[in-house]
């Protein structure tokens, strides 16, 4: 069974490597495992350079398989394949806000609920999990603050005046600032696998340049010290680099007001 395995990974036949992950469930030893391993790698590296050729139905077996124990998966690897299936059905809500249930943490799946999941179960649906009509909603207050701290909040009123007549958009996704498909062939399987979940906390784009970006800030604090941190830092950085976008980094002592950001925005510049 494991070398029917091997077989089907090298021939990228994801749904029969599937179909004997599931038949090896029972099975243990060296062998077995390094058959799963290869499984799961050969996955991430399809989900990193083409998701396309991966289908709903391997995705949502992958993560059957995972949920019951049969199939070790890196974190990483299954918010990659949830992201993706939310991203492949961002047209169709209903679809989307069920795949985002499956890694409900992940960037790309925590946007999507946050902004379907009161409705969705109000809503009247085609079967193709296009919404319809909405029925009506129930009466809670789910909204939350654009802002996650204070300083976001006066980084962001500094900026409307440090950039007078930009569009200053704060935490946005690193793709809706950097093209995806122009960049993708430069990326490391690490970054190309970490691309849609990074998020930007301020980005300024020019009205005069089509809307393009033209300066990336980001609010640091002690805690990008952590080596962990500072490494998602560095893979951030170079992805922001290979755009030809230019990044600033801030780092206040202490709580500044208004002018006190103004001041930290001007000297970076």
């Amino acid at each position: 069974m494991a070398e029917a395995l091997f077989q089907a990974v090298s021939a990228k036949n994801w749904a029969a490597a599937l179909g004997e992950v599931h038949a090896l469930r029972s099975e243990s030893g060296e062998v077995a495992d390094r058959a799963r391993g290869v499984l799961a790698d050969a996955i991430g590296a399809q989900l990193a350079s083409d998701p396309a050729a991966i289908e709903d139905h391997e995705l949502e077996k992958l993560f059957l398989l995972a949920k019951a124990g049969w199939l070790r998966l890196p974190e990483a690897l299954l918010d990659s394949a949830a992201e993706t299936l939310v991203l492949r059905h961002r047209d169709t809500p209903l679809r989307a806000v069920r795949f985002a249930r499956f890694r409900p943490d992940a960037d790309a799946c925590r946007a999507v609920l946050r902004q379907f999941d009161e409705v969705a179960s109000d809503v009247v649906a085609l079967d193709d999990g296009r919404v319809t009509a909405p029925l009506e909603v129930r009466r809670v207050d789910g909204s939350r603050s654009l802002f996650r701290s204070r300083q976001e909040r006066v980084l962001y009123q500094a900026a409307l005046r440090a950039f007078p007549g930009q569009v200053v958009i704060p935490n946005t996704a690193l793709h809706v600032a950097v093209d995806y498909a122009a960049v993708s062939g430069l990326l490391t399987s690490e970054e190309r696998e970490a691309f849609f979940r990074v998020l930007i906390d301020l980005a300024v784009f020019s009205p005069g340049n089509d809307y393009r970006p033209v300066l990336l800030i980001e609010l640091d604090s002690p805690w990008h010290d952590d080596p962990n941190a500072a490494a998602r830092d560095r893979l951030k950085e170079r992805m922001i680099a290979l755009a030809g976008v230019r990044l600033v980094r801030l780092r206040p002592a202490g709580d500044p007001d208004l002018d006190g950001m103004l001041r930290l925005i001007h000297e970076a510049l």
